[in-house]
């Protein structure tokens, strides 16, 4: 339960209400400058007319297929309401549809947290390039790792859990909420090699230890740095040092599309619409996506 008036004048800009919420007070979120709100409940709560000070200036996002009980709970006027969907033990929010990025803003899954690059939902692939506010809170985690996708982290992100590692892939850093984890100083860190001063100024400071892999460096130089280039009739790779052995196209049933044992590809028969692209080069593979127009 949310008391009334337990949040007023908090300058809350962004909540993520959990699964387990009964019930919400008067005034509960009044006066705050909130924009987003995220409701993870399948039976929400009645909202009193006062929760909010203005629900107009609010986005609503609630699980699908529950628009009608929302509205019937009293979650109305807000500015946009839209479904997030879920995909084995993540639940994602649509940020952006036209550049096909979502944020993670739920879990229920194992205590060693992978965060996935891509997620596919009704033939439509996404590159998860957040983590909604609390998305990790109290879900007895001890290890987490990052992908190289990851762009921006939410307040509380991982709070309430007894991590004691944390992996990132990524070569330039997500700003860290000084309080996205509970203690940093139990926590071991590796990042990818000559990284330490990005994250640094990122705000990732405080842990056990840090520890730059060189493993980590071949992962996220692929990820990273290996970049394609899509015109009509073919598909490039680089300019890159790293020598391309192979590249296949697939589409999303993995049915291979193109081939080629070189940098360049031929891709002048394949239709419009989003693929997947795995490069095998001398320091490894990688699947990236494209869109063909």
């Amino acid at each position: 339960s949310i008391g009334a008036g337990a949040l007023t004048a908090q300058s809350l800009t962004a909540l993520t209400l959990l699964e387990n919420l009964t019930s919400i007070g008067a005034s509960a979120f009044s006066d705050n400058p909130i924009t987003a709100v995220t409701s993870l409940s399948t039976d929400p709560p009645t909202l009193p007319a006062d929760a909010f000070s203005d629900t107009s200036g609010i986005d609503l996002s609630i699980p699908e297929g529950t628009t009608a009980d929302y509205e019937a709970a009293g979650w109305t006027g807000f500015r946009m309401v839209t479904a997030f969907f879920e995909v084995e033990a993540f639940k994602y929010r649509v940020t952006d549809a036209t550049a096909g990025t979502v944020a993670i803003i739920g879990y229920t899954g194992e205590t060693k947290l992978k965060i996935p690059d891509l997620v596919t939902k009704a033939g439509t692939m996404y590159s998860v390039t957040s983590i909604g506010d609390a998305a990790f809170a109290s879900k007895g985690l001890t290890g987490v790792s990052l992908s190289a996708n990851l762009t921006s982290i939410g307040a509380r992100a991982f709070v309430d859990n007894p991590i004691t590692e944390v992996t990132s892939f990524r070569l330039l850093p997500a700003t860290l909420p000084a309080d996205a984890f509970s203690d940093t100083s139990s926590i071991d860190l590796s990042i990818p090699l000559e990284t330490t001063a990005a994250y640094e100024a990122a705000g990732w400071t405080g842990f056990k230890t840090v520890t730059e892999k060189k493993v980590l460096d071949t992962q996220t130089l692929l990820k990273e740095a290996l970049q394609l280039h899509v015109s009509e009739s073919q598909l490039t790779v680089g300019p890159t040092q790293l020598l391309v052995k192979q590249i296949k196209v697939i589409d999303l049933l993995g049915r291979l599309l193109a081939e080629s044992r070189g940098n360049l590809v031929d891709i002048s028969h394949v239709k419009s619409g989003m693929y997947l692209v795995r490069v095998e080069t001398n320091k490894g593979g990688v699947t990236k996506k494209i869109i063909v127009r």
